[in-house]
């Protein structure tokens, strides 16, 4: 069996080079938050959540459901690996049941 990665990140800080300050100028709208949430396989993006406001265990669950799992439960020839960063939301017995009922179809 075939065994490919996909990795979700979650992120609400920008990242820059060893010694560069991370650093983006724009016009600051007070009161607009959005959140990007991706998720990558060795072909590129396959699931993509834009959403305005912070993420919340609600938010990435529906994203694991609607996109993430349904991509996996269409493939089933392939094995997958699940990559995510050390969010605390990730930790949560919920999600961590999703992804493993879903990742061992």
């Amino acid at each position: 069996m075939r065994q490919e990665l996909i990795i979700i990140q979650a992120r609400d800080r920008g990242w820059s080079v060893i010694g560069w300050a991370c650093v983006m100028h724009t016009a600051f709208l007070c009161g607009q938050k959005y959140s990007i949430l991706p998720a990558l396989d060795s072909n590129g993006i396959f699931a993509l959540e834009i959403f305005e406001g912070s993420l919340n265990k609600e938010k990435f669950i529906s994203f694991l459901w609607d996109q993430v799992m349904s991509w996996n439960l269409m493939i089933l020839c392939l094995q997958y690996l699940v990559i995510m960063d050390n969010c605390q939301i990730h930790h949560d017995e919920d999600i961590c049941a999703i992804i493993e009922d879903g990742c061992s179809t």
